[in-house]
């Protein structure tokens, strides 16, 4: 399986949802590697300073290991799709 690098992915044709659905597999997934954040958007969960403190996640990069770990998952569970 390799990934689809999309420097300006919005500007790709877009599929009409209506027509390919039920999903087999999702059209792309995200992985957040950095939860590190110095901005405090009143809208993130990043601004409030306590909440955070309070929820005891861990901010910052995300482990090598984990990210392959993630990888390796999304392939078993999702094969040889795109």
């Amino acid at each position: 399986m390799s990934a689809i690098r999309r420097a300006k992915i919005y500007y790709t044709k877009k599929v009409q949802l209506q027509d390919v659905i039920p999903l087999q597999i999702p059209f792309s997934v995200h992985i957040d590697i950095c939860s590190a954040c110095n901005l405090r958007c009143k809208f993130c969960f990043h601004f409030d300073i306590e909440a955070i403190k309070n929820s005891k996640v861990s901010l910052g990069m995300m482990p090598y290991e984990v990210f392959t770990h993630i990888i390796d998952d999304i392939k078993k569970v999702w094969g040889g799709g795109r």
